[in-house]
């Protein structure tokens, strides 16, 4: 088991955990609601979510984060979305998971026959094989290198942002990494045909990278606020993509 994976699996809370549970609790609304979490990884979305008084299940086909997401209290069955048989859930939850299926379109579909009428799709994803896009990556580099000065940590090995700084060209390394993902217009495309597309954003997301630094998420969160403003003066692309469809 790789050290990457053991750090994150044993992080209990952060502003990339926070962020996501937000974006679904704000879909979700004040009613308890009934949420399946798809591809929920060690739990810590799932388990913030059910602070919010909603019922969650959630699966993975990975046995470690599965039984890391029990360990937090959360419902898992360890299986795939396509093995899974649960049914009638008011929302289905792709935390950054959907760019992960292989075939969009079938887990889609199954997604939504999981859902009760009136339900709801809830996704949070990265636009990172997007035109232009890769040029995020070399303001990725140019913030790790300042804040690693800042702080004086270096990325723990095995980290996204250790890679990128270790980088000759960091916009190349970039573009190697994510060659088989989904484009995020691929993947808005693909919901917008399952329902009423109700919410489409456009948010920061390299800040995640930085749980690197072991500094108590005080990285990450100065992180949020630069990538904020450097995508409002238009000096780089926001990656991040947040959607809502109703079915």
């Amino acid at each position: 088991m790789s050290s990457v994976a053991l750090d994150f699996r044993r992080q209990e809370t952060g502003i990339e955990f926070e962020m996501s549970a937000s974006f679904a609790l704000s879909c979700l609304g004040a009613r308890p609601a009934r949420v399946l979490d798809v591809g929920c990884g060690p739990g810590q979305i799932s388990r913030l979510v059910m602070a919010g008084r909603h019922e969650v299940i959630g699966i993975d086909p990975d046995a470690d984060d599965a039984a890391a997401a029990r360990e937090r209290g959360v419902q898992v069955e360890e299986c795939g979305l396509q093995e899974f048989e649960g049914e009638g859930f008011d929302a289905v939850l792709f935390m950054r998971s959907l760019h992960h299926m292989h075939d969009l379109n079938g887990a889609l579909e199954k997604a939504v026959r999981s859902l009760k009428p009136g339900g709801q799709l809830i996704v949070e994803e990265k636009a990172f094989c997007d035109p232009g896009a890769h040029e995020a990556g070399a303001w990725l580099a140019s913030m790790g290198a300042l804040a690693c000065e800042m702080t004086g940590l270096a990325p723990r090995d095995g980290h996204f942002l250790k890679d990128i700084l270790e980088a000759d060209d960091p916009c190349a390394h970039w573009l190697s990494v994510i060659d088989d993902s989904h484009t995020a217009a691929t993947m808005e495309a693909a919901l917008a045909e399952k329902g009423r597309m109700d919410v489409s954003l456009e948010t920061p997301f390299i800040f995640r990278y930085f749980r690197a630094l072991d500094d108590g998420g005080a990285a990450q969160r100065a992180v949020f606020g630069a990538e904020h403003d450097a995508i409002t003066r238009g000096e780089i692309p926001a990656v991040g993509r947040q959607w809502r469809v109703f079915i």
